[in-house]
């Protein structure tokens, strides 16, 4: 575990969030991020990170965002950043999508608290992270 700079809360310690979601704190955190398909949507906004952030986010670019991870799909690039469909999210647009393993999306800002600076998550909608395509289809119920 790593403490806060000022000793106070522990970074996997959820009352972290809280802290930061005070309007008067100066730093912001990533909450959560969800990957969805635009397959109507023009070339370079296809897949999409769906970021939602603790507070409003900050005025960041595609170079603030890097993606960690994967097995078979690596070098996951960010292409842009865009308005999310809410007041707490940015939607991050990636060169493609990844496979079942699990990715980390990390932004590097001045305005983003390092400990909340990352999230993990999985290219593959309704699957969790840490499943493989093999143990995915096992576990679903047979109709």
């Amino acid at each position: 575990m790593v403490m806060s700079s000022d000793g106070g809360i522990w970074c996997d310690d959820d009352r972290r969030s809280g802290v930061l979601r005070n309007p008067a704190h100066p730093l912001n955190g990533v909450d959560f991020v969800e990957y969805r398909r635009a397959p109507l949507a023009p070339p370079g906004q296809r897949n999409v990170l769906d970021v939602t952030f603790l507070k409003p986010p900050p005025a960041v670019t595609a170079a603030d965002f890097t993606v960690f991870g994967g097995v078979r799909i690596v070098d996951i690039r960010v292409l842009s950043v865009g308005p999310g469909v809410n007041p707490l999210m940015l939607s991050v647009f990636v060169n493609e999508e990844g496979d079942f393993s699990t990715y980390i999306l990390a932004v590097t800002h001045p305005a983003v608290d390092e400990e909340r600076s990352e999230a993990r998550f999985s290219f593959k909608a309704g699957c969790p992270p840490n499943s493989t395509a093999a143990s995915w289809w096992n576990v679903r119920p047979r109709p």
